[in-house]
């Protein structure tokens, strides 16, 4: 009975250490104030992908979360405004917004998971692929080796390609330690030692296509200019680039619908007022009361 009663008491005490142990941590945002709308509010649909991201509203006297979680329509104080959206296994987003008297609609927030700085070591000169796509420095040029680049946490297929030689590539793993190859510790650097083989790259050969292809919409777009007359919009010159179908590819500030045939940007409708810009077609542009009409190569 002893024994017994001694192990039935190390049992009681330990069970508190065991839950303890497994209880998740404390959220930081959790103890955030909430904001109280005010009845001067404007209100702001907010989304993110992926969704149920917490919406935090970042003013002069802190942070307060708003209460809700994306997608979701918010009040927010009329002027400028800034919010954070939070997401566990994700970096935080800023947006800022304008917020009206009309809906404030921004464009869906894509949220980026966390990244590990790798070097990738190799032969000089060969381009690194990071699950198929070209690995850039600060967006812009492509990543050589021997080089550094950005991985997002999680299972990758890291691939260094060159004309005339068979693709390398490398399932890794990618941690808050670094990269990790099977079962080895993670590490900030990544050693290919695979051999060089002669032959043909079909990871250039995709990435060749692909630009091809990104060339070809470009001749295939119309653009111009619109003067924004809405003062919470932004007076002023505007680019607006569509596509043939009439969809929209570069869009700063204004929504609704336009038509284009390649040549000629019509004004169907807009969601807040707009003039088409009056020009002497010396900008390359000629256009009337609702339509812009392309008279020279589209600028990017």
């Amino acid at each position: 009975m002893l024994r017994l009663s001694a192990l039935a008491y190390l049992l009681l005490i330990a069970a508190p250490m065991l839950v303890a142990a497994e209880a998740p941590k404390p959220d930081e945002n959790a103890n955030l104030p909430e904001y109280k709308p005010q009845s001067t509010d404007g209100k702001a649909f907010i989304q993110s992908e992926p969704a149920e991201a917490l919406i935090i509203f970042l003013d002069a006297d802190g942070s307060k979360t708003a209460g809700k979680k994306t997608p979701a329509l918010v009040q927010l104080p009329k002027g400028r405004q800034t919010v954070q959206l939070t997401l566990k296994g994700f970096k935080p987003a800023t947006l800022c917004i304008d917020i009206t008297d009309q809906i404030a609609k921004p464009e869906k927030v894509v949220l980026e998971l966390p990244t590990v700085s790798v070097d990738v070591l190799f032969e000089d000169g060969w381009t690194i692929f990071v699950d198929g796509k070209v690995a850039k420095v600060g967006d812009a040029k492509p990543a050589v080796t021997p080089g550094t680049v950005m991985l997002p946490l999680g299972r990758h297929d890291v691939g260094l390609a060159k004309n005339g030689f068979v693709d390398i590539r490398q399932r890794v793993e990618v941690t808050d330690a670094g990269v990790r190859i099977g079962q080895e510790p993670p590490s900030t650097t990544l050693q290919i030692k695979s051999a060089a083989t002669k032959g043909v790259s079909q990871l250039l050969l995709k990435a060749a296509a692909e630009q091809k292809a990104a060339e070809d919409a470009i001749k295939d777009r119309v653009s111009g200019r619109y003067v924004g007359i809405n003062v919470a919009w932004g007076v002023g010159n505007h680019d607006v680039i569509l596509r043939r179908d009439g969809t929209l590819v570069k869009d700063h500030r204004i929504g609704g619908k336009w038509e284009s045939d390649g040549n000629t940007l019509k004004m169907i409708w807009t969601d807040y007022p707009v003039e088409v810009l009056k020009t002497d077609g010396k900008d390359g542009f000629k256009s009337s009361a609702t339509t812009i009409t392309k008279i020279a190569p589209v600028r990017e």
